[in-house]
């Protein structure tokens, strides 16, 4: 059953005062019927609403088979990146401000032309048209419910995909030659090698990714902007860090993000 707009701005309300009152919730009162993807996103783009930031581009969550399995879905799902967490490499991130440090190693891209809502889907070879470079990249998952890896997964959606500082690194714009889904990724954390993957361990390229966010915004009729970011999902899994260390993403012919926290 579809939520109400009570509901929606009730389940809204619950997130947004833990965001900003840096605190985790245990669950999502059952009588509010947050349990689809559709509801949902309504939820989050209230969130984001009642945040007041800018919005600077999308994080896409459930790219990897390992993630999905985790959050019992076969399908991505996106959420909007605050102004606030984007953030360049090298990072200094204040602990304080992280309920988790979860690190997910991402392939990144900048826009560089709009594509706007259409009827007619975009194509692999329009949407890398309008990709102006490509970026090593740490999103540093910070949730805001209480053991959310083993929670509903429209309650990870409602919390704005559980976002936190998104740290980037090196653009390069010269990136089609790039063997994308064999790009090695390692994260390092103080100095030991935590996970491994490769780029295709997101929908298969990262290229795809930026395909279906293009098209999903599309059929929303929301579309896509010049300048915008996109992170395309953890190649590596997700390593959760404790406060006073230092990660080192490395993505071989990408470069790499870095961050202390």
């Amino acid at each position: 059953m579809t939520m109400t707009a009570e509901q929606i701005e009730r389940a809204a309300r619950i997130f947004d005062e833990a965001r900003k009152g840096n605190y985790m919730i245990d669950e999502v009162p059952a009588e509010l019927g947050l349990d689809n993807l559709d509801d949902a996103a309504r939820v989050a783009e209230r969130v984001v609403e009642l945040s007041g930031e800018r919005v600077v581009g999308f994080l896409v969550g459930a790219t990897n088979p390992e993630m999905q399995k985790t959050l019992h879905t076969d399908e991505p799902y996106y959420a909007c990146i605050l102004e606030s967490n984007l953030c360049p490499s090298p990072a200094d991130l204040a602990p304080r401000n992280l309920l988790t440090i979860g690190l997910e190693s991402e392939v990144a891209f900048t826009m560089g032309a709009d594509l706007p809502a259409r009827e007619k889907p975009y194509s692999e070879g329009e949407v890398a048209d309008a990709i102006k470079s490509i970026h090593a990249s740490v999103e540093v998952v910070n949730g805001h419910v209480r053991d959310w890896l083993n929670k509903p997964i429209a309650w990870v959606m409602a919390d704005n995909g559980t976002d936190g500082p998104l740290v980037l690194g090196p653009a390069v714009e010269d990136w089609r030659g790039i063997d994308r889904p064999n790009i090695p990724v390692t994260l390092t954390v103080n100095g030991k090698v935590e996970c491994e993957g490769r780029g295709g361990n997101a929908l298969g390229d990262p290229l795809a990714v930026m395909v279906w966010i293009a098209n999903k915004r599309s059929r929303e009729g929301k579309g896509m902007t010049a300048g915008q970011v996109v992170n395309t999902g953890t190649t590596a899994g997700i390593h959760f860090a404790s406060p006073g260390g230092k990660a080192v993403a490395d993505f071989g012919p990408l470069g790499q993000a870095v961050l202390s926290f």
